[in-house]
């Protein structure tokens, strides 16, 4: 009887580890991005415990991140209902707002603008201690008018709050106000501040890294500029390149970047080439880019390098990626591979008569 309850208090302690190894990877899967996977994963294990909290904020998050905006709705209002003191969850709902009224149009987000500014304050009032919370809030004060629920004076009431608690976080965050404001030299002063204070801050280099390669697009095709332009990409290839060889959560992205910026720069073809493959042996996050697009920036590698065919198959095989069912600006990339594939036809031709 003895060896038969021991046997059985064995197999509850090796379910509970399977369940939190689960538990464990299926929130991994969800903080890499990969919405998709995670929900299918995740569903038949709601299906058989529904009340389970954990199972539907993951299932919740991971439909927003496979951009199921209005199926993820009611499990976003379930979590706040059965669990109102979390300010996460009413995070996630203040997302799911934005984005499910985003969907509908300009108007219909107006008409959301103050549900959600009373969602981020609900937020900050359940968990004053809740930075993430206060940096939505001030944010959202800073960067809606006044007709819709935002306020200058109560953006700096919680930015004065951040910045006592954690004052990098709060540089960062007020570095993204002033960049939607417009003032870009401004938000990098304040980026640089932070790194000065904190240099192990991937957010503060990643956010500097995405402003040098901004301003490198904007600037390559001013012929006043190009200089600047080339000094800039330079700057986001090694800060990509670095977060690459580190490895550090979510470097997938950085293979593209490479990539990217090599294509259109024309700085480190070779390396570019295979930072771009290697994104092709991988399945990204749903965020990142998309195979369709790593192959069109590899095909442009191959052309600048002359090998016409290579080029060629690889736009064509983007070309077959166009169909995909949440491609970010499919029409932009079908034009960007027709004018390639256009402008090979002339290489050949050019080839072929000299």
């Amino acid at each position: 009887m003895r060896l038969r309850k021991l046997a059985l208090l064995v197999l509850i302690g090796y379910a509970m580890a399977a369940q939190a190894g689960t538990m464990a990877s299926l929130t991994r899967l969800v903080h890499d991005g990969y919405g998709h996977k995670a929900r299918l994963l995740i569903r038949p294990l709601l299906i058989r415990e529904p009340a389970d909290a954990q199972l539907i904020k993951l299932y919740a998050q991971a439909l927003l991140t496979d951009q199921r905006f209005r199926k993820a709705f009611p499990y976003i209002k379930k979590l706040v209902h059965e669990n109102p003191r979390d300010a996460s969850d009413w995070l996630i709902y203040a997302v799911g707002l934005f984005a499910k009224s985003s969907r509908g149009g300009v108007f219909t987000l107006l008409g959301t603008v103050g549900h959600i500014h009373r969602v981020l304050e609900k937020a900050v009032r359940v968990a004053p201690k809740d930075m993430a919370a206060r940096v939505a809030l001030m944010q959202f004060d800073f960067e809606a008018p006044g007709i819709l629920g935002g306020s200058d004076r109560q953006g700096q009431a919680e930015r004065r709050v951040i910045d006592a608690h954690d004052p990098v976080q709060g540089q960062l965050a007020w570095a993204s106000v002033l960049w939607s404001r417009g003032h870009r030299n401004q938000a990098i002063a304040n980026i640089q501040q932070a790194i000065a204070k904190q240099p192990s801050s991937t957010s503060a280099r990643l956010a500097l890294a995405q402003d040098e390669l901004a301003l490198a697009l904007r600037d390559r095709k001013k012929k006043r500029l190009q200089k600047d332009a080339r000094a800039a990409f330079q700057k986001a290839w090694r800060f990509y390149r670095a977060r690459a060889v580190r490895g550090e959560p979510r470097r997938l992205d950085a293979f593209y970047r490479m990539g990217m910026i090599a294509s259109m720069a024309g700085i480190h073809r070779q390396a570019g080439l295979q930072a771009l493959q290697y994104y092709l042996t991988r399945v990204p996050p749903d965020p990142d880019p998309s195979p369709a697009w790593a192959h069109y920036r590899l095909g442009l590698l191959w052309g600048d390098l002359d090998h016409i065919h290579r080029a060629r198959a690889q736009f064509r095989i983007a070309l077959s990626g166009t169909h995909q069912r949440k491609l970010q600006k499919r029409r932009k990339l079908i034009r960007s591979i027709k004018r390639a594939l256009a402008r090979l036809a002339g290489k050949s031709l050019a080839r072929s008569r000299g």
